[in-house]
């Protein structure tokens, strides 16, 4: 979910962050953390950084921080759980506009309060949306997405090694070990930074609510590919599904001094964005007050993205089925026989229901076949599909 493009300028040259002796910095990886650091801890789904949270004391709820996000949604059972918290027909519906620039209305709440460990946000506008089919392609009950601006008025740091977030306050006693990156707000709500590839300066989004790694706007950019460009799965969106095109750079993309080596990338005529596959390599801190953001990463050597494997199909995840969307046209010939709309129940041997997303990703790594059990016309029937390189 995201808010209307604006095209605007971002700060000019990356910064250095300021001076300090190593014994004065934060380092989150190395040091218990003051009193005053809530610490949240969370999961990552599909590369996404969920937290528990409560709303008016309810709960506890899943919620997916989402820099990428300029507002704050929640779900039909947050916002019909009880009398602190009133659906308000009467306003304006909100218009929400998606990654892919699709755009729907969608009803609207105010939330007296969310809490995050023991920090608590007090009267948050969200608004309201059926987290059906998110979490059900996430394999978790997911009720929330909390939009960039809530963290306004402190420090949020994106702890993706440690799986947690770290709320602090605005004016640390302490700098932040790290590489500072300015950045813009976006319509004043969603952080911009300049990034490099090649010899080319351009705009990005860091969204921690894209499972992607890296998507691209091309257009004066003319980028050089290793591999591809060529027609990928399906991406689903607000707006509907559709086919991307997907490969990978031949150069490195360049975050201020953190270097991701020759990126897996998929194309796009929006907002180019560097999203949670490889944000997660970093421990990143916001600071909207300094409009600045402070990477820390995992290693000190360059990020490098693993091949994308696949057997050919894209899915839609329900409880009981993965119902295919797509067939590669170029997928090997067992996988050609499956057809959009056929129910998969099975993997391997067992039942749908034992795999969820992150499981079936980390098997096509390192396997070489994938034994689905389809059932169409109400016969089931057992289909090895091979495992291959989508994008090496």
């Amino acid at each position: 979910m995201r808010p209307a493009r604006a095209f605007l300028a971002v700060l000019a040259a990356l910064s250095p962050l300021w001076l300090a002796a190593a014994s004065t910095l934060i380092r989150f990886d190395r040091e218990p953390l003051a009193q005053e650091h809530v610490v949240v801890p969370g999961r990552i789904v599909s590369n996404l950084l969920l937290v528990e949270g409560t709303v008016a004391g309810a709960g506890p709820y899943y919620f997916l921080i989402d820099t990428g996000s300029s507002i704050t949604l929640v779900s039909d059972r947050i916002a019909t759980a009880g009398p602190a918290v009133r659906t308000t027909p009467a306003l304006v519906p909100v218009q929400v506009v998606s990654a892919a620039g699709g755009a729907t209305m969608l009803g609207s709440t105010t939330l007296p309060s969310l809490e995050l460990g023991s920090t608590r946000f007090a009267n948050v506008r969200a608004v309201v949306y059926d987290f059906v089919d998110f979490s059900n392609h996430l394999g978790i009950t997911v009720d929330g997405i909390i939009g960039f601006p809530v963290f306004r008025d402190l420090l949020l740091t994106l702890d993706y090694p440690r799986h947690r977030i770290v709320l602090s306050p605005r004016f640390p006693a302490r700098a932040i070990a790290g590489t500072a990156l300015p950045f813009a707000l976006e319509d004043g709500t969603r952080p911009i930074v300049n990034v490099e590839l090649g010899d080319k300066v351009f705009m990005a989004l860091l969204d921690s609510g894209s499972d992607l790694a890296f998507t691209l706007d091309a257009t004066g950019l003319n980028p050089r590919f290793k591999a591809g460009p060529r027609t990928g799965p399906v991406v689903t969106t607000l707006s509907g599904n559709a086919p991307r095109q997907i490969g990978r750079l031949a150069d490195p993309l360049l975050l201020g001094g953190c270097e991701v080596r020759e990126p897996r990338v998929m194309l796009t005529d929006q907002l180019s964005t560097v999203g949670a596959e490889i944000l997660r390599h970093f421990t990143l801190t916001f600071d909207q007050h300094r409009s600045q953001v402070i990477l820390a990463p995992e290693r000190d050597s360059a990020v490098k993205l693993p091949a994308q494997r696949t057997t050919g199909l894209s899915f839609a995840r329900l409880p009981a089925e993965w119902r295919v969307l797509q067939v590669l046209d170029d997928a090997p010939t067992a996988t050609q026989q499956i057809e959009p709309g056929d129910a998969i129940v099975g993997i391997n041997g067992e039942p749908i229901v034992k795999w969820n997303l992150d499981r079936f990703d980390q098997h096509l790594r390192s396997a070489d076949t994938v034994d689905y059990l389809f059932r169409r016309d109400n016969r089931s029937y057992l289909v090895r599909v091979p495992v291959y390189d989508l994008v090496p």
